[in-house]
C-alpha cells in the first residue's frame, strides 16, 4: 500500500474513532476501517487506542466485524488482523492484548465464521486463529469450556501445518476441562477405622470449594478462605499404576485429562500447590481458624498397611505437637489500620503487636532495633510471605472467614519505629473478599485489638512456590514432549552439525585435557541427542562436564544456553567455573549472589563480561528490603490522620442519603428556608418552625460567644459549652459523639429516647459511648431504616439520631473501604504492567547478546516471560543437579523454542524437598511428587550415560559407597591424599560408637520451643563430642574451611552451631537459614548468613549439603535408642550424601547398635553393610583414636573431658622443649598446631622480671616483616586483578580474532572465486591489449610483447597449481566423509541388528503374556460357571427345606457338610457359592460352619439352664408377649450404677493407649442382648434405634467380653465353635433376617432390586439361625417364625442376582448399621 493510502486511512481511522459526532454508515465504512488497523503503522499506538474506553475503536471493530460472516470477508480481514495481533511487536503488552482479543471472542458468530471459512479452504496459513483461540485459553475458562473453541481446534488439527502444530498446543490446554468427577458410590471396604471412604480418596476434581475446580488453569494460586477451612480431602493425582497388593484397594484414577501432556501440568500443579497449602491448612486448624481437615494420605498397600498406618498416626500427632508449640510465634494480634502506601508495591498498611517476649521488644534504641529487622528479624513477615488474618470464635461456633494476602512492604525503619508495633504492608488478590472490611477500619486508630483479628504467618516459602505454579498455569504444552512425556527414544539434534564430537576432542587434546571414556560418552550423547541424561555419581566431576559442554556448545552452536540450578551458591560456583574457562559473556539474574568472580552486588543484576547495569529494582523477592531501606523519606508512614471533625460530613454523607434513602434526604430538606437541616437534626433540634427550647437564631447569636466555627459548606462545630436545653446539644458535640462511636467500633445502644436519657447525652456527650441501656444498635438503625416511611425522623430522639447517623457512617465507610481495595488492586496491576514495559528494553537490549544465562529454577519460573521473548529465549537449557530438582521446576524451565534439555544429576543420592510426607514417594501413596524428570527417566528406561571415575574420595572413603555404584573407579589423584592430621596411621574412616541416648521429646534443650521441636532430635552427647573433635582437629592444624560438620537434624544443626560458636566462627548455608527460620526459632535469629568473606567451620544439614565437598568431615548422627528407630536415616539416598562427601578422612559419630538393629529393613541392611566394612577395618571404636604428631602417642578419647586430659593442646601430654629463635625451650606442651613457633612465644623470665629481651626483639622484627609482606601481598593482589581485567580484554579479543577468522574461512571459497574471476578478465585483458598492439603497429617492440607472453604464462601456472590444491583438499575431505559413511552404515547395521533382537524378544513376551491371560480368563470362566451350577443346586436345596420344614433342613444339614469337606480339598467353592446367592457377604462362611458343628442341642434340651439371666425374657419371648420382651431386654441391656467402672483416660497412666485397647475393654451393652431387641422392635413394628450405646453389634464370632454382661456367664463357654464366623449366639442371624424383612417393608426400599436383595439377604440369614447347633435353645415360636420366613420368601431366589460388592453397598453398611448401633 503506498504512503498516500495509508495516511488516507489513517486520518479515516482518527476521525471515527475520536469524533463521536462523525457519520458511521456500518456497510460503507466496515470494510474501510478494517484496511485502517492493517495499515497501521504502529501496532503498540493501535493496540492501546482499541482498549482505550474513551475512543470508540473497539465498539467500531465489533460493529465491522458483524457486517459479514463470509469466508472471503473472514479471510481478508479477519486473520490479517488476528495475524497483526499475534506479532512479536505486541508481544509485551499482555494485558491490553488480553482485552482486545476477549472482546473479539464476544463478538457473536465470529468463531463459527472463522470455521466456516477454515473449512472452506479460504484461509492459506489459520495458525493466527490457532495463536488467537490459545491465548485466550490460557488465560479464560469460558474460553476452554466453549464448544466452538473445541470444535474449532478440531478444525485447526486436520488442517496441517503451522495450524496443526498450534491446534496440538490448544488441544492440550482444552483437555484440561475433560476430567471427570467421583463415582456415584464407595464400597464398604474402604471405609477405614478413622471413617475414611474410598469416596473421599478417589474424587474426581471439582466441587469441595469455591477454589476447587476440573480445570487445574482456573485454581487461584492463593488459598481461600472457603478452601482453607474445608474439611474435605483435596484431589490429588497419582502416578502409580499396576495391579493392587494383596490387600490394597484398587484405586483407579480416571479424573486425569486425556491428553498426556495436560495431565502432566494438571498432576504437578495440584501436587505442588498441595504441597504448599496442606501445612498451612494444618497450622490453622491448630491454630483454631479452621476445623480440623484430613491428612493428605493414601491407602496404604501391602502387608505393612498397619504399621504404615500407626507410623503416619504418630507422625500427624508429632505435626500437631509442633504447630501447637510454634503458635505463639507466627500469631500476631491485628492492632491498627496505618494507611496504605504505593511503593514499592501497592498495599495497606498494618500494625501488629509482638509478644512481650519478643527480642525486638526489649531493645529501647530505634536505631537497634532497624538493625536487627535487617539483620537478624528476617524470619519474621519476610517480603512475599503468604499472611492471613483471621478471628479466633467461641468453641462449637463456625469458623470466621479468613483473609490471606502477601507481605510486600517491609521497611526495618517503620518497623523499629516502636517496639512492640512493627508495621508491614499487605496487598490482596483481586477478589478477596473482607479486604473492604479491613480497609474499613483506616483511620480508626487502634481499635482492632479488641475485635480478636490476628495476622497469623502462613507461609515464607510463598514467594518461591507461586512463579513455578502460576508458569504451569500458563504454559500450553510440555516442550521436548516426546522424550519427556511419552519416553520416546531421544531424537537427533538439528543446530550442531555432524563431526562436532571429534572437533570438540581434538580441541581439547590441544588444550591438555584428556577425557576418559565415560565423560566422552557423555559428551557424545550431548552433542547429539535432543534429551540427554548424564548421571554422577559423588566425585565424578558433574560440573567439569557441564563447563566442557558449555563450552562445546558456544563454540559448535550459535544457541544462547541457560543453566539452571537450585540454589544460589551452585549457580555461583559452576557460572565461577565458566568464567575459569575463559566463558565471559554470561549474564547471572538474580540478587542473591556471593561469589565475587560473578560479581553480582544489586538486585536482578545481570553482568555482561565484568559489565553490570540494574534491570528492575524492585520486582522480585531477593533483596527487596535492602532496596526499602535506601527509599527517600516520601515512602515512610504516612502523616497521622487529622481530627474527625476537620471532614465536612454532610459533604460526604449527603450524596448517600441521596442514593440509598431517597426519603431520608428528602426528610432532611425544609422547604422553607429550602436549605438542608443536617445540622439541626443531628444536634437534636425539632422540625423547622416547631417551637424549641433553643432556636437556630438563638444558636447562631451565641456562635460568638462560644467558639462557633462554620466550614464553607455551611456545617459547623461546636467548641463552648453546648446548649443547655434537654436533649439538644451542639452540632460539634453531637459530630463529635458520632465519630467516638464510629471510631471505637461499639457505639453506645439506647433503649428509648426519654428525657433523661438524653439529658445524661447533653450533659456527658464526650462519653457518648460509656453509659445508657441495652438495646443493639444494629436493631434500633435497621428498624428505623425499615419503618423510615412512618417514622417521622424530626420524632427522633437525640440518642436515636446518633444511632441512626452512626449506621449511616458506617455503611459509607464500608463503600469507601471497597473502592478502596478495588483500587489498590489495579494499581498493583497497572504498576506490574508499567514496570515490565519500562524494562523490557533494557532487559532485550542486555541478554539479547548474552551467550550463557544462570539462574535458579524459581528464577526462571519468574522471568519466563522475559525469556520467552523471541530475541531472548535460550534454545539449549543445561540443568544442573537434577536429581533433587522438583520436576516442576525443570517443566517451567524450558520455553517453547526450545531444542536441547540437558540433565546432569544423581537420582540414587537425595531426592527433592517436599513438605508433605504423604506426597513423597516413600510414603506409598502413589503421588511421587518428590521423583525428579530425571529419575521418572532414568527408572523408565530412558537412554543416559554414567561417569565412571571419583576424583574426591580417598579409597577408604569411595569403598563405603561402591556397593551402590558397582562400576565406579578411583582416579589417580586419590592416592595421593595426605593422611588425617591427629588420626593413627592408616586411619582414615573412624565410627566412635557410644550409648548415650537422645534425648526425648519431654527433655529441655534450645530446640525445644522450636517449631519443628517435638519432630526433630538432639543429642547431647554427640554435641559434646562434635564441638571437642572440631577443636581437637583446629589444633592439628586444619583450617576451619576444611572442615565440615553434617547431621540429618535440625535441631542437633542448632545445638553444634551453639557450642561450636564459643570456640570459632561458625557458617551456616542460605537453605539451613532458612529451614531454621521455617521452624521459628530465634536462636537461627544469630546465626551466620554463610558468607565465604571469612573462614568459619561449616555445619549443614546433609540434605543442604548435597553437591559440596570437604577434606574432613565429623558427622553427628543422632539417633541412640533401644527401639531401633533411625528416622531420616534410614533412606539410602541420605546415606550415600554423607559417606562421600569427604575427600581424606571421615569420623561418624552414632550408636552401631541401634542402625544394626533398625525397624527398617532397608536401614538395616544399608548400614550393617557400612558397619561390617568398618568392622572388618578395626574403624569402629568406643571413642576418637588420636596419635600424637611429634611423639607418635596414641590414646582413646571418648568423652569431652578425655580430650582436655589427653590432648590438651592437640598434641600429647608431654612438654615441647623445642628450642625458641632466642635459644631457650619452648615450655608448652605438645603443640601440633604451630611447629614452627611463629606464635608461640618465649616464657623464660629474667633476673629484672622482665620478658626475655632477644624474644622481644625477634617478635620486633617478625612484625616489621609481617608488615612488608602484608604489603607485598596487597601489591601481588592489585597485580593479579589488573593481569585479570588484562586476561579477559585478552580473551575478547581473541575471541573476537576467532569470530573474524571463522568468517574469513567462511568466506574463502567466494574469495577464490572472485580471484579466478579477475585474472581470467585479466587474462581477456591481457590477450585484448596484446592484439591490439599487434594491429596498431605491426612493427612493435618484440621485448614488450614476450613480457605479455611470460606474464600470461604465470598467471596460467598459478591457476592450475591453485586448481590441483583445491581438488587434492577436495579429495582428502571426501575420504573423510567415506569413511565416515561408512562408520555410520556399520554403526546403524548393528543398531538394527539389535533393534530386529529386541523386537523378536518382546514379541515371544507378548505372546507368552497373552497366553497365560487366556489361560488364565478360561479358568476364571470355568470358576464362574461352576459357581453358577452350585448356586442352582443351592437354590433347589433352599426350595426343598422351605417345603418339607425339620425332613429338609436335615438333608441341607448333610449337603452343607459334604460340600464344605469337597471346599477343603479344593474341589468346590462352597462358601463364594452361598454369598452369591444370598447376596451376603461371609455368610456362606457362617452356614458352613453351623453345619459343621460337632455338637447340636435339640428342641427342648437344656434351653432354660443355658441362658442364665435370659431365662425370663425367653419366656416373654415363648408367650409372645413382645412388648414385655422389650422392656425386660432393655433394662438388662442397662447395668447397674456398681458396675458402671469409669475406665481411665488414654492420656493418664493406666488409661487406653489406642483404638485396639479401647475396643478390647468392656463394652456398653452385650451384643446378645442387642440382638433380642432388634428384635422385638423387628416384631412390634417399631423402628431401630438411631442413637445406641456406642458398643458396636459383633459381627464376628467370640464371646463377648464385657464382665457387667448377664447373658454371657454361661453362654460365653459354648461360643467357641463358632470362633471366627458371624453369629455367636442363634438369635443374631435370626434378628439381622427380620431387620431385613423390616428394611424390604420400608419406603426407602422401593426398588425392586433393593427388595429382592433383601428378602434374598433375610433367607440366608432365617436360614443360618436353623441350622444354628444351638437354635434348639431357642423357643419354638421362633423356629417357627424362621421356618415360615423360609415358605415365604424361598421364591425370591429365583429372582436376577445382584453383585456382591453392589449387594453390600446397597444393603451390608445401612442394613447392619442399625444392629451395628447397638
Amino acid at each position: 500500500m503506498d504512503t498516500l493510502a495509508a495516511s488516507t486511512l489513517r486520518k479515516f481511522f482518527d476521525k471515527v474513532t475520536r469524533d463521536a459526532g462523525t457519520r458511521w454508515e456500518p456497510k460503507k465504512d466496515s470494510a474501510r476501517f478494517l484496511q485502517a488497523l492493517l495499515a497501521y503503522d504502529d501496532p503498540p499506538d493501535l493496540l492501546y487506542r482499541l482498549s482505550d474506553p474513551k475512543e470508540r475503536g473497539m465498539a467500531l471493530l465489533k460493529q465491522a466485524l458483524m457486517q459479514s460472516a463470509g469466508p472471503q470477508w473472514v479471510a481478508q480481514y479477519v486473520v490479517p488482523l488476528l495475524r497483526l495481533l499475534g506479532g512479536e511487536a505486541l508481544s509485551g503488552s499482555m494485558a491490553p492484548l488480553l482485552a482486545v482479543l476477549e472482546a473479539l471472542f464476544r463478538v457473536p458468530g465470529l468463531l463459527q465464521c472463522l470455521d466456516g471459512a477454515i473449512t472452506a479452504g479460504k484461509v492459506a496459513d489459520a495458525s493466527p486463529v490457532g495463536w488467537f483461540l490459545l491465548t485466550l485459553a490460557s488465560q479464560l475458562e469460558e474460553v476452554r469450556q466453549s464448544p466452538e473453541v473445541k470444535q474449532l481446534a478440531d478444525t485447526l488439527l486436520a488442517r496441517g501445518g503451522d495450524a496443526e502444530k498450534v491446534a496440538r498446543r490448544l488441544k492440550v490446554v482444552l483437555a484440561g476441562t475433560a476430567a471427570t468427577g467421583g463415582p456415584d458410590w464407595m464400597h464398604p471396604a474402604a471405609v477405614d477405622r478413622e471413617g475414611l471412604a474410598l469416596e473421599d480418596l478417589i474424587a474426581g476434581p471439582g466441587g469441595r470449594h469455591d477454589n476447587d475446580h476440573v480445570d487445574y488453569r482456573s485454581i487461584k494460586i492463593q488459598p481461600t478462605s472457603d478452601e482453607a477451612t474445608c474439611p474435605r480431602m483435596p484431589y490429588l493425582p497419582r502416578s502409580c499404576e499396576g495391579e493392587p497388593e494383596e490387600g490394597e484397594i484398587q484405586v483407579s484414577d480416571p479424573h486425569a485429562p486425556p491428553d498426556p501432556e495436560a495431565a502432566l501440568l494438571d498432576r504437578h500443579f495440584r501436587l505442588l500447590r498441595e504441597d504448599l497449602v496442606q501445612p498451612l491448612r494444618q497450622a490453622l486448624a491448630v491454630l483454631g481458624f479452621a476445623p480440623t481437615s484430613p491428612a493428605t494420605a493414601g491407602a496404604a498397600s501391602g502387608g505393612q498397611a498397619q504399621q504404615e498406618q500407626h507410623r503416619q498416626q504418630r507422625r500427624q500427632t508429632q505435626q500437631v505437637m509442633a504447630a501447637a508449640a510454634a503458635a505463639q510465634q507466627v500469631v500476631f494480634p491485628l492492632v491498627e489500620v496505618i494507611g496504605t502506601a504505593l511503593r514499592p508495591r501497592p498495599c495497606v498498611l498494618v500494625a501488629v503487636a509482638l509478644p512481650p517476649s519478643h527480642r525486638a521488644v526489649r531493645m529501647p534504641e530505634s536505631k537497634e532495633r532497624e538493625e536487627f529487622w535487617s539483620e537478624h528479624g528476617k524470619g519474621t513477615l519476610p517480603i512475599d510471605s503468604l499472611v492471613c488474618i483471621a478471628r479466633r470464635v467461641a468453641p462449637g461456633q463456625p469458623p470466621a472467614p479468613l483473609l490471606f494476602g502477601t507481605v510486600v512492604r517491609r521497611i526495618p525503619k517503620e518497623m523499629a519505629r516502636e517496639a512492640a508495633r512493627p508495621v508491614v504492608g499487605l496487598a490482596f488478590e483481586r477478589g478477596q473478599a473482607g479486604a473492604e472490611r479491613l480497609l474499613a477500619e483506616l483511620g480508626r486508630g487502634p481499635v482492632l485489638s479488641g475485635k480478636g483479628l490476628v495476622l497469623v504467618q502462613a507461609c515464607s516459602g510463598f514467594f518461591a512456590v507461586r512463579p513455578v505454579l502460576s508458569c504451569l498455569q500458563s504454559m500450553s504444552g510440555v516442550p521436548l514432549a516426546e522424550e519427556l512425556v511419552h519416553v520416546l527414544p531421544p531424537k537427533p539434534l538439528t543446530h550442531i552439525k555432524r563431526g562436532a564430537l571429534g572437533a570438540e576432542l581434538a580441541h581439547l587434546s590441544t588444550q591438555g585435557v584428556t577425557l576418559d571414556p565415560s565423560q566422552r560418552a557423555a559428551l557424545q550423547a550431548c552433542l547429539s541427542q535432543r534429551v540427554a541424561l548424564v548421571q554422577g555419581p559423588p566425585g565424578t566431576g558433574k560440573t567439569f562436564v557441564g563447563v566442557l559442554l558449555c563450552d562445546a556448545l558456544l563454540r559448535h552452536s550459535s544457541e544462547t544456553i541457560l543453566v539452571v540450578c537450585y540454589t544460589n551458591h551452585a549457580l555461583d560456583q559452576f557460572l565461577e567455573a565458566l568464567l575459569d574457562k575463559g566463558i565471559t559473556d554470561v549474564v547471572r539474574i538474580g540478587g542473591r549472589s556471593k561469589s565475587e568472580a560473578v560479581g553480582l552486588k544489586q538486585l536482578l543484576t545481570y553482568t555482561v563480561g565484568g559489565r553490570a547495569c540494574e534491570l528492575d529494582p524492585d520486582c522480585p523477592r531477593q533483596q527487596e528490603e535492602e532496596q526499602q531501606e535506601q527509599q527517600p523519606a516520601s515512602s515512610e508512614l504516612p502523616p497521622p490522620p487529622q481530627p474527625p471533625y476537620a471532614l465536612d460530613l454532610w459533604q460526604e454523607l449527603g450524596p448517600f442519603l441521596q442514593e440509598e434513602y431517597p426519603d431520608t434526604y428528602d426528610d432532611m430538606y425544609d422547604p422553607y428556608s429550602r436549605t438542608i437541616q443536617w445540622r439541626e437534626w443531628l444536634s437534636g433540634r425539632p422540625a423547622p418552625g416547631e417551637n424549641a427550647s433553643v432556636t437556630m437564631l438563638e444558636e447562631m447569636e451565641k456562635g460568638g460567644e462560644s467558639g462557633s466555627t462554620q466550614s464553607a459548606h455551611g456545617c459547623s462545630w461546636q467548641t463552648a459549652k453546648p446548649s443547655k436545653a434537654p436533649g439538644v446539644v451542639s452540632y460539634g458535640r453531637a459530630e463529635a459523639i458520632l465519630f467516638e462511636r464510629v471510631a471505637r467500633g461499639e457505639p453506645q445502644q439506647y433503649a428509648s429516647c426519654t428525657p433523661a436519657a438524653q439529658q445524661a447525652v447533653d450533659s456527658d456527650g464526650a462519653s457518648g459511648s460509656d453509659g445508657g441501656s441495652g438495646r443493639a444498635e444494629g436493631d434500633a438503625a435497621g428498624h428505623m431504616t425499615r419503618e423510615a416511611g412512618a417514622v417521622d425522623m424530626w420524632k427522633l430522639g437525640l440518642s436515636q439520631r446518633l444511632d441512626l447517623a452512626s449506621k449511616w457512617l458506617r455503611e459509607l465507610r464500608a463503600r469507601w473501604g471497597e473502592e478502596l481495595a478495588h483500587t489498590l488492586v489495579r494499581a498493583r496491576e497497572v504498576s506490574a504492567e508499567l514496570r515490565a514495559l519500562q524494562d523490557d528494553d533494557a532487559s532485550r537490549s542486555v541478554l539479547s547478546g548474552a551467550r550463557v544465562i544462570g539462574m535458579t529454577t524459581t528464577g526462571a519460573a519468574m522471568h519466563k516471560d522475559l525469556l520467552r521473548d523471541a530475541d531472548v529465549e535460550p534454545g539449549v537449557v543445561l540443568v544442573e543437579e537434577a536429581g533433587e530438582l522438583l520436576e516442576a521446576h525443570v517443566l517451567t524451565s524450558l520455553g517453547p523454542r526450545t531444542k536441547q534439555l540437558i540433565m546432569i544429576g544423581d537420582h540414587k543420592q537425595l531426592r527433592p524437598k517436599v513438605e508433605c510426607w504423604p506426597l513423597s514417594v516413600q510414603s506409598g501413596h502413589g503421588h511421587d511428587l518428590n521423583v525428579s524428570l530425571f529419575e521418572r527417566l532414568v527408572l523408565s528406561g530412558f537412554p543416559h550415560t554414567t561417569l565412571a571415575k571419583q576424583h574426591r574420595m580417598h579409597l577408604d572413603i569411595s569403598a563405603l559407597v561402591r556397593p551402590t555404584y558397582p562400576a565406579l573407579e578411583d582416579a589417580e589423584r586419590v592416592h595421593r591424599h595426605p593422611p588425617v592430621l591427629g588420626l593413627p596411621p592408616g586411619r582414615r574412616v573412624v565410627f566412635v560408637d557410644h550409648r548415650e541416648p537422645e534425648l526425648g521429646e519431654k527433655d529441655r534443650c534450645t530446640w525445644s520451643g522450636t517449631m519443628a521441636g517435638p519432630l526433630s532430635k538432639v543429642n547431647e552427647y554427640e554435641v559434646s563430642m562434635v564441638c571437642a573433635t572440631v577443636r581437637y582437629l583446629l589444633l592439628q592444624g586444619y583450617r576451619p574451611e576444611q572442615l565440615v560438620v553434617l547431621t540429618p537434624y535440625l535441631g542437633q544443626l542448632l545445638e553444634m552451631q551453639l557450642a561450636i560458636s564459643q570456640h570459632v566462627q561458625v557458617l551456616l548455608d542460605e537453605l539451613d537459614l532458612r529451614d531454621l527460620r521455617a521452624a521459628r526459632n530465634t536462636q537461627a535469629l544469630l546465626a551466620d548468613d554463610g558468607s565465604r568473606d571469612r573462614p568459619g567451620v561449616r555445619i549443614a544439614t546433609i540434605d543442604n549439603y548435597q553437591g559440596e565437598e570437604a577434606d574432613v568431615v565429623i558427622a553427628s548422627l543422632v539417633r541412640s535408642n533401644d527401639s531401633g528407630s533411625v528416622g531420616f536415616l534410614r533412606e539410602p539416598e541420605r546415606i550415600n550424601v554423607l559417606l562421600s562427601r569427604a575427600r581424606h578422612g571421615m569420623i561418624l559419630i552414632g550408636n552401631a547398635a541401634t542402625l544394626r538393629n533398625a525397624k527398617s529393613p532397608e536401614a538395616r541392611r544399608h548400614w550393617g553393610r557400612v558397619l561390617g566394612a568398618l568392622d572388618a577395618a578395626g574403624a569402629v571404636t568406643r571413642g576418637l583414636p588420636v596419635a600424637c604428631q611429634s611423639h607418635g602417642t596414641v590414646g582413646l578419647v571418648d568423652t569431652p573431658e578425655a580430650f582436655v586430659q589427653l590432648t590438651p593442646d592437640g598434641g600429647c601430654q608431654r612438654p615441647c622443649h623445642a628450642v625458641l629463635p632466642c635459644g631457650h625451650p619452648c615450655m608448652r606442651r605438645c603443640h601440633p598446631c604451630d611447629p614452627g613457633h611463629e606464635y608461640s612465644g618465649c616464657a623464660e623470665e629474667t633476673t629484672s622480671d622482665v620478658s626475655c629481651q632477644t624474644c622481644v626483639e625477634l617478635r620486633r622484627i617478625d612484625e616489621d616483616q609481617r608488615r612488608k609482606l602484608a604489603k607485598l601481598e596487597q601489591e601481588v593482589e592489585r597485580t593479579r586483578r589488573d593481569d585479570e581485567l588484562q586476561a579477559a580484554k585478552l580473551r575478547a579479543w581473541v575471541f573476537a580474532l576467532e569470530l573474524r577468522a571463522s568468517t574469513l574461512q567462511e568466506g574463502r571459497p567466494a574469495q577464490q572465486k572472485t580471484a579466478r574471476l579477475e585474472k581470467e578478465l585479466e587474462l581477456q585483458a591481457s590477450g585484448e591489449h596484446f592484439a591490439t598492439l599487434e594491429l596498431s603497429d605491426d612493427n612493435g617492440d618484440d621485448d614488450d610483447v614476450g613480457c605479455e607472453g611470460q606474464r600470461l604464462s604465470e598467471l596460467r601456472l598459478d591457476e592450475g597449481a591453485q586448481v590441483r590444491r583445491q581438488a587434492e583438499e577436495e579429495q582428502s575431505v571426501r575420504r573423510q566423509l567415506d569413511d565416515a559413511v561408512q562408520q555410520l552404515r556399520e554403526l546403524e547395521a548393528r543398531r538394527d541388528c539389535e533393534v530386529t533382537d529386541v523386537i523378536a524378544g518382546n514379541r515371544q513376551r507378548l505372546e507368552a503374556a497373552m497366553a497365560a491371560q487366556r489361560r488364565a480368563a478360561e479358568a476364571a470362566a470355568e470358576r464362574v460357571a461352576q459357581r453358577y451350577s452350585q448356586m442352582s443346586s443351592w437354590k433347589e436345596a433352599v426350595a426343598q427345606v422351605a417345603k418339607q420344614g425339620t425332613a429338609g433342613l436335615a438333608c441341607l444339614r448333610q449337603q452343607l457338610r459334604a460340600s464344605a469337606s469337597a471346599a477343603a480339598s479344593g474341589a468346590t467353592d462352597v462358601e463364594g457359592a452361598l454369598d452369591k446367592l444370598f447376596r451376603e457377604p461371609n455368610i456362606g462362611a457362617c452356614l458352613a460352619s453351623h453345619a459343621m458343628a460337632d455338637t447340636e442341642v435339640f428342641p427342648g434340651a437344656n434351653a432354660a439352664s443355658t441362658h442364665g439371666d435370659l431365662r425370663r425374657g425367653l419366656g416373654f419371648v415363648k408367650d409372645g408377649k413382645w412388648l414385655d420382651a422389650l422392656k425386660f431386654f432393655t433394662t438388662l441391656a442397662d447395668p447397674p450404677p456398681a458396675a458402671q467402672k469409669a475406665a481411665a483416660p488414654w492420656w493418664e497412666p493406666g488409661g487406653v493407649e489406642d483404638e485396639d485397647a479401647e475396643e478390647d475393654a468392656a463394652p456398653d451393652v452385650d451384643p446378645v442382648l442387642a440382638a433380642f431387641m432388634a428384635l422385638c422392635r423387628a416384631k412390634l413394628g417399631l423402628p431401630q434405634l438411631a442413637q445406641l450405646p456406642r458398643t458396636p453389634f459383633r459381627m464376628t464370632g467370640g464371646a463377648p467380653n464385657s464382665p457387667a454382661s448377664p447373658a454371657t456367664s454361661d453362654a460365653a463357654s459354648e461360643s467357641s465353635l463358632t470362633t471366627g464366623v458371624v453369629g455367636s449366639h442363634p438369635v443374631e442371624p435370626l434378628a439381622m433376617a427380620m431387620v431385613a424383612l423390616q428394611r424390604q417393608r420400608s419406603a426407602m426400599w422401593a426398588g425392586a432390586h433393593g427388595q429382592r436383595s433383601e428378602e434374598v439377604r433375610a433367607v440366608g440369614w432365617a436360614l443360618a439361625f436353623l441350622l444354628h447347633p444351638r437354635c434348639g435353645e431357642m423357643p419354638g415360636n421362633l423356629r417357627d417364625e424362621a421356618l415360615q420366613l423360609l415358605r415365604d420368601h424361598a421364591p425370591s431366589l429365583s429372582a436376577p442376582a445382584l453383585p456382591v460388592a453392589q449387594a453390600a453397598a446397597n444393603g451390608s453398611v445401612l442394613g447392619r448399621g442399625l444392629l451395628m448401633a447397638y
